[in-house]
C-alpha cells in the first residue's frame, strides 16, 4: 500500500507526508503463523537524504493446543497460544515544523529576530519493541488469561537542546535522547451462560511498567543526581525535604537553621529545608530526587455484569498505584496576582496550636513572589515554583474510581412491531465517574498537573431511551 497525504492550513504551506507499506502474513493448519510488516515512511521534517526512515517488524505464534499431542494431554485447556513480535516503530514528532531550515522574521513590534538554528542532521525517533504473549483458555473459554511482556527501547529521540546563554541564539530539536521501558500486562476474564437467559462476566486487567531514561543531554559537570539521566521518565528531580516539624517554631530556630534567604525575610511558620549538599546553607544545590513520578507504575481496573432476561447489568472499577501529581503556584501561596480562590492545603496552615498543619504559615504577597520558594527556581507567575516538596507541591495520586455502571431492560412489544416496525426498545440508565476512593486532598488523580487550578471532575447520570427499526 503507498499513500500520500497533503493537508492545507490557511495561508501556510501544504503539510506532507507519505509512507509505503508492505505485509505478508503465513498460517500452517491454523497452527503455525507467521506476520512480517516493513514500512517506509517520509517526513517533511528533514533535511532531503533523512525524510525517510525504515521500519521493519516481524511476528510469529504457535497455537500449541491445536497439537494432538496437547488436546489428549489436556482435555480442559481450550486453548494455548504462545506469540513473540519484534520491530521498530518511529515518530518526527519535534517541536518545530522544519528541523532543517532557519529563517529570519520580524515580530510584532517590527524587530528582526532569527529562528532557532537549523539542525540538517536531524533524523527520525526510532523505537524498537519487543513482546512474549501467552493466550490461555479454559473449560471452553469460560476461563481466558492473556499475559503480555513487553520491552521497548527508544533511541534518537527529537529534544529541544539545552544551550548556554552565551550562544546567543537557541536551537531546533536534536536526536539527543534515549530511553527504556518494560513490563508486563495481565488479563483475566471469567464468563458463563446459566439456565433461564442468565449470563454473567467478570474481568480484571493489571499492568505493571518501569521506564527509565538512558540518556539526555544533562548539564555538563552537574552531580549525578541532579540529572535526569537514569531517572524515571516523569521523575520528580528537583525536589526538597523538610526537617524537624517542617517549620520554623521560633526566632531562635530562625537564627540557628541553615535558611535560604535572609532570616529577616523568614516568618515563623516558614517550611525549614534540608540542608541535602550539607554546606551550611539553602541553595539550588540542596535540591534533589524524591520519589514518584507522574506516570503511574501500576494500573488496574475490574469489571463485570449479568444479563437476566430483558435485564442488563454491567460496571467498571479503575485506578492506578504509585503516581504523582504537581501542585504549585496558588496552592502554596495565597492570592498571588489578584487570585482569589482557596484551597483545601490553605485551609490547614500552621499556627503555634497547629504545628503539624500540611501548609507553611499564611502569607499574603499580592503582585510579589514568596521569597522561601523562589529559591529554587521559577516564580508564581511563570507555571510555578521549581521547588517541590512532598506531600505540598508533590503529591501523591493513587485511587479506585467507579468509572461507569449500566443498567437496561430490553422491551420487545409485538404490537409495537405490527404497529409501526419497531423491532426492539431499549430504556437504560448510565452513570460516570460516581465515585473515587482517593488520599488526594483536590482535584481529579488522573491529571499530572494542577500548577494553574483544575476544573472538577464531573459525575454524569444519562437516562437514554434505544429504538431500532
Amino acid at each position: 500500500m503507498f499513500n500520500r497525504q497533503k493537508k492545507e492550513y490557511e495561508t501556510d504551506y501544504p503539510f506532507k507526508n507519505e509512507a509505503l507499506v508492505g505485509r505478508a502474513t503465513y498460517d500452517y493448519s491454523h497452527k503455525y503463523l507467521l506476520e512480517v510488516n516493513i514500512g517506509y515512511t517520509g517526513s517533511e521534517r528533514f533535511a532531503p537524504g533523512k525524510k525517510f526512515g525504515f521500519f521493519p517488524s516481524g511476528a510469529f505464534g504457535w497455537v500449541v493446543s491445536e497439537e494432538d499431542f496437547f488436546k489428549s494431554a489436556f482435555p480442559y485447556v481450550s486453548k494455548l497460544k504462545l506469540r513473540y513480535s519484534d520491530g521498530k516503530v518511529g515518530s518526527d514528532n519535534a517541536s518545530a515544523r522544519w528541523l532543517f531550515l532557519s529563517n529570519y522574521y520580524t515580530d510584532p513590534r517590527g524587530y528582526i529576530k532569527e529562528d532557532p538554528a537549523a539542525n540538517p542532521y536531524a533524523q527520525w525517533e526510532e523505537a524498537r519493541k519487543k513482546d512474549i504473549g501467552i493466550e490461555l483458555g479454559f473449560f471452553k473459554n469460560d476461563l481466558t488469561i492473556n499475559l503480555d511482556l513487553f520491552d521497548e527501547y527508544r533511541t534518537h529521540m527529537l529534544l529541544t537542546p539545552r544551550i548556554p546563554m552565551t550562544v546567543g541564539n537557541s536551537f531546533k530539536d536534536q536526536n539527543l535522547g534515549s530511553m527504556k521501558k518494560h513490563g508486563f500486562d495481565l488479563d483475566i476474564e471469567y464468563k458463563k451462560s446459566l439456565a433461564n437467559d442468565m449470563s454473567f462476566y467478570v474481568k480484571g486487567i493489571f499492568g505493571f511498567n518501569e521506564n527509565r531514561i538512558v540518556y539526555k543531554d544533562d548539564p555538563k559537570y552537574a552531580p549525578e543526581y541532579a540529572t535526569e539521566a537514569g531517572k524515571p521518565l516523569g521523575a520528580q528531580i528537583t525536589g526538597a525535604s523538610l526537617i524537624g516539624s517542617g517549620y520554623f517554631t521560633s526566632v531562635d530556630d530562625i537564627h540557628t537553621t541553615a535558611a535560604p534567604i535572609p532570616v529577616g525575610s523568614l516568618n515563623v511558620g516558614d517550611y525549614k529545608f534540608l540542608d541535602y549538599f550539607a554546606d551550611g546553607k539553602i541553595s539550588i544545590r540542596d535540591r534533589y530526587p524524591i520519589e514518584g513520578s507522574m506516570y503511574p507504575p501500576i494500573t488496574f481496573s475490574l469489571g463485570g455484569g449479568f444479563s437476566y432476561k430483558n435485564f442488563d447489568f454491567n460496571f467498571n472499577l479503575q485506578g492506578n498505584q504509585g503516581k504523582y501529581v504537581a501542585f504549585n503556584q496558588a496552592y502554596e501561596i495565597e492570592f498571588p496576582n489578584g487570585n482569589y480562590r482557596i484551597h483545601a492545603s490553605q485551609l490547614d496552615f500552621w499556627t503555634p496550636t497547629n504545628p503539624d498543619a500540611n501548609h507553611s504559615t499564611i502569607h499574603f504577597v499580592g503582585d510579589a513572589n514568596l521569597p522561601n520558594l523562589v529559591w529554587g527556581g521559577g516564580s508564581s507567575y511563570y507555571g510555578g515554583y521549581e521547588t517541590a516538596i512532598e506531600g505540598r507541591m508533590w503529591r501523591k495520586a493513587d485511587y479506585l474510581r467507579l468509572k461507569e455502571v449500566y443498567f437496561g431492560y430490553n422491551f420487545k412489544p409485538d404490537f409495537l412491531k405490527r404497529a409501526v416496525g419497531i423491532t426492539n426498545m431499549t430504556t437504560y440508565i448510565t452513570g460516570t465517574n460516581l465515585w473515587t476512593l482517593t488520599n488526594l486532598i483536590e482535584g481529579d488523580p488522573e491529571r499530572k498537573d494542577f500548577t494553574q487550578g483544575f476544573y472538577p471532575q464531573m459525575s454524569s447520570i444519562k437516562f437514554g431511551l434505544k429504538i431500532g427499526f
